[in-house]
């Protein structure tokens, strides 16, 4: 019996980074049930059936590559923004990449971290506690606006982070296209940008990976950077923390929520659309 009551969803994924693929040999990988092979074509990628013939709808875009599956071999729905700042803009640094390989959990159970601004808030005092401060005199996070309707839902929070010399006002922006594709700006300290990629593996696990970028200091001031870089990894220490809660939590239909919780239930009903039911 599977874990959860979901079908594989339907969207655009990333499948991999370009480099993943070279000129003489295909990029091999397992994801929406499928075994898939990436291969570099003429003006770009393609993304195939390793047995048979089907081919998805393939774009390279803010640095990955991304492929559209539907169960129903629908064409794409709607589509993927491009982020001139993850597309080698000066102001921003080079990309830092993570890859997770597989987790044993649905990708909604990861994507609703989104919505959940008590979980949030736990791991910025977290973060704050290492500091040596009293992350309970940090202000909660405050939701500005929100919206889940249509393919893209986003959220927007007013919240402090904490720093070695006290909190600074800052935000938290959410943007998610679909149910592989979000990017989250962490704005007031030190500008960083998070593309978060989730890949389906089958219905009950999946892949993750995570694209990284900072704003550039004007004077590109070592300190500043290496604050950066700090601040980045504490971002992905973080979520890998949650891995273990991930991967053994039971998924319940209509849990019990705080009002501090946040819109986790408008996040579910959002990522309903994502499913369809499958050819037998």
């Amino acid at each position: 019996m599977s874990r959860y009551p979901f079908p594989i969803p339907f969207g655009w994924f990333q499948i991999c980074w370009p480099d993943d693929v070279t000129e003489q040999s295909s990029y091999l990988t397992h994801n929406v049930g499928r075994d898939l092979a990436v291969s570099r074509v003429e003006g770009g990628f393609e993304v195939r059936d390793v047995e048979g013939d089907r081919r998805y709808p393939t774009i390279e875009r803010n640095g990955l590559v991304m492929f559209w599956y539907h169960p129903n071999d629908e064409p794409p729905s709607y589509e993927i923004p491009t982020l001139t700042e993850f597309g080698g803009d000066r102001a921003w640094s080079e990309p830092v990449r993570r890859h997770h390989a597989r987790i044993n959990a649905l990708w909604q159970e990861l994507g609703e971290t989104a919505a959940d601004t008590a979980h949030i808030q736990a791991h910025l005092v977290e973060y704050g506690a290492e500091m040596g401060h009293d992350g309970k005199v940090m202000s909660p996070a405050k939701i500005v606006d929100t919206c889940w309707e249509g393919p893209h839902g986003y959220m927007r929070l007013s919240q402090p982070f904490p720093t070695p010399w006290g909190p600074v006002e800052g935000r938290i922006d959410t943007d998610s296209h679909g149910p592989g594709f979000s990017v989250t700006w962490f704005l007031g300290l030190i500008d960083t940008g998070l593309i978060g990629c989730n890949i389906p593996i089958d219905d009950e696990t999946t892949e993750i990976r995570f694209t990284f970028i900072c704003r550039r200091a004007e004077d590109d001031d070592a300190k500043t950077q290496k604050m950066a870089q700090s601040f980045m990894d504490e971002i992905h220490r973080l979520a890998v923390d949650d891995l273990e809660i991930w991967e053994h939590k039971a998924y319940l239909a209509r849990p019990a929520l705080a009002d501090t919780d946040g819109p986790i239930l408008k996040f579910r009903r959002w990522a309903s659309q994502f499913y369809v039911d499958q050819p037998a």
